[in-house]
């Protein structure tokens, strides 16, 4: 049996409406995205939304929005995907790294606090809520407050989780989301910015079309095509076209049972190993459910103590199943040695964390048969 990490999806329902726009005459950034827009708003409780082609580009574009430019520090988790921390290189500014919670692998707000009060407060904060599960936000929104900095959240693994009943975009002024083949709503690639500022919101459109005060296609309508435009600043060119806002709309119609599915696959693989690996600390499981937290399972990862973790990689690889880390601490990358802090709890955690396959179409006979394998290589320790 081969049992991959992800797989990814697309209902073929998305099919009928690319027939449509690709008989339409307009493929490029225009009606569908702005449609995926107001859909998204509607899913999360955004005021606004501003539909890009990465979630690079949307936390890119919500730090330029936070003012944030050259030799700016920004604090940040070691424990994300690089591109996190790439886009604080975009700006000019500077990354710096703040340690991570063992039992989330997110930021600790504690050491952020202690940070702060170390070193002075950050020009902007990006906090990741690691595997789908929202991050302690009212502890980061109250150290904001206090040190009075803006905070982009990174909530690319997190589309469809919600923090004490609210969805994630909802009260944010910079959430961003990611859409990347392998997300729980992959659409190949895409991002998003949800913000509750309409300031914001206008200057995001701009900036993700090159800083042009009005698109293509908004041109194009209501009769004859009007060549003059205005160019206020530097943009970028970051917007999300129709084809993939088309194959988003039918993606997130199916978000939420999906995400449900998830959440009970999670369930089965924590009752599992509850019953002997981790009672007898042999294994953690990262990102327990909690009762104000709800996670979206983008990931299900365990953190090995008994054996070794790339000792359990191998033996599930040679039985078939993949698995993978999430992720290398980004401050011992070779970009970000003007920067780099000692992360002791995130080194930790990279050698003892392994992702689990998690995808929402995963049968009970392919989970049975990862749990087996796994209680196949405790046996054999």
């Amino acid at each position: 049996m081969q049992i991959p990490l992800f797989k990814p999806f697309v209902n073929p329902d998305a099919l009928a409406g690319l027939r449509k726009i690709f008989t339409s005459g307009w493929i490029g950034l225009g009606p569908k995205t702005e449609e995926f827009e107001q859909a998204f708003c509607e899913y999360t409780g955004a005021k606004y939304a501003v539909a890009m082609n990465s979630c690079t580009a949307a936390l890119h574009l919500s730090l330029i929005c936070a003012g944030i430019e050259d030799c700016d520090l920004v604090y940040t988790t070691p424990m994300t995907f690089v591109s996190t921390n790439e886009a604080i290189k975009y700006t000019g500014a500077a990354p710096e790294f703040v340690d991570i919670l063992p039992d989330t692998m997110s930021m600790d707000p504690m050491k952020l606090r202690r940070h702060i009060e170390e070193n002075g407060p950050p020009k902007a904060l990006i906090v990741v809520h690691y595997g789908g599960m929202p991050a302690d936000i009212d502890a980061f929104l109250n150290l904001s407050r206090v040190y009075d900095f803006p905070i982009i959240w990174d909530c690319a693994h997190a589309m469809g989780a919600s923090y004490k009943d609210l969805r994630l975009g909802c009260f944010e002024k910079y959430a961003c989301f990611s859409f990347h083949a392998v997300k729980n709503l992959g659409i190949g690639d895409g991002g998003m910015v949800a913000t509750n500022d309409k300031e914001v919101y206008e200057r995001l459109k701009r900036l993700r079309w090159m800083g042009v005060d009005s698109s293509t296609y908004e041109r194009s309508t209501g009769g004859g095509y009007k060549w003059l435009y205005s160019v206020g600043e530097i943009g970028w060119k970051y917007h999300m076209n129709d084809v993939s806002a088309v194959i988003a709309l039918t993606q997130l119609k199916d978000l939420e049972w999906q995400n449900e599915k998830r959440r009970f696959l999670a369930d089965q693989y924590q009752k599992f190993l509850a019953d002997q690996w981790v009672a007898n600390g042999d294994i953690q499981i990262v990102n327990m459910p909690k009762e104000d937290q709800l996670s979206a399972q983008h990931l299900f990862v365990i953190r090995v103590r008994k054996g070794s973790r790339d000792g359990l990689h191998d033996y599930l690889a040679e039985k078939g199943i993949t698995t993978g880390v999430h992720y290398y601490p980004n401050n011992l990358y070779d970009m970000f040695d003007d920067t780099a802090v000692d992360c002791p709890e995130a080194s930790k955690a990279f050698n003892q964390a392994l992702s689990l396959p998690m995808y929402w179409q995963m049968t009970p006979q392919e989970q049975d048969y990862v749990c087996q394998a796994i209680k196949s290589y405790f046996d054999s320790l």
